[in-house]
Formats: C-alpha cells, structure tokens, sequence
C-alpha cells in the first residue's frame, strides 16, 4: 500500500498541485525536531528547548534555518528538500513517527531526499 495525500495531509502537510507538479509541502520543520523557542520582542531568541531540554540560542538559530523546505513528491514517491541532508532526514523520521505503523512501512525510503545544490526549485 502507497502512502497517500490525505495520509501526509492527515499529519500536516499541505497539498499542491501546479504545472504536473503534485506535493505535499511540510511547514514549521524546526517543531517537527521539537524546537520550541521563546523570543524577546526585537525577535531574537530568549530560549530555546529541543524536547524540553535547553540548547543554545545559536543552535536553535542553526536548526530553524537547517532546511529551508521540505516536501514529498506525490508522482516519484520521493522526500524531497532543501537544506542539511542530515536535519531534513530528523524531519522525515519525526512526520514518519505520527502516521500508523502501516502507513509508515509504505513510505519511501528515507535516503532518497536532495539538497539545494541538486534541486534549484
């Protein structure tokens, strides 16, 4: 069984179809890794957790810019992004970890994402 729209939509993606292109876009990645930030009002950060655990203000900083987007390609089967390879596979295992364990052993292999440098989209 193939993974489907409505399952990735089910999860939070958001579908988009344009010119034969047909994805399922992901926002809000740093909270897939489970970043949660507090800010001071200029918008710098004041804190930052990762799963409740405190990190450095520079390295949230880091991995809310790690992947730029995040998307899974509806006619290849394929994960695709842009971005830190290593971040955006955290990502994928994370929206991965939220769908059934039936829905999960369809998805496509995680080692399949490109990086900006491959994809200019």
């Amino acid at each position: 069984m193939n993974i489907t729209v409505e399952q990735l939509k089910a999860v939070g993606g958001s579908e988009w179809q344009k010119n034969g292109m047909h994805r399922v876009y992901f926002h809000d990645l740093a909270a897939w890794l489970g970043l949660d930030c507090s800010y001071y009002n200029t918008g710098n950060i004041s804190s930052a957790r990762i799963n409740g655990e405190r990190i450095s203000n520079s390295q949230a900083r880091r991995l809310m810019h790690a992947v730029d987007k995040l998307w899974f390609d509806v006619l290849t089967g394929k994960w695709m992004f842009q971005g830190d390879r290593e971040t955006a596979t955290e990502i994928i295992a994370a929206i991965r970890s939220k769908l059934t364990p039936c829905e999960s052993n369809s998805l496509p292999p995680t080692t399949s994402p490109m990086n900006s440098e491959s994809n200019p989209a």
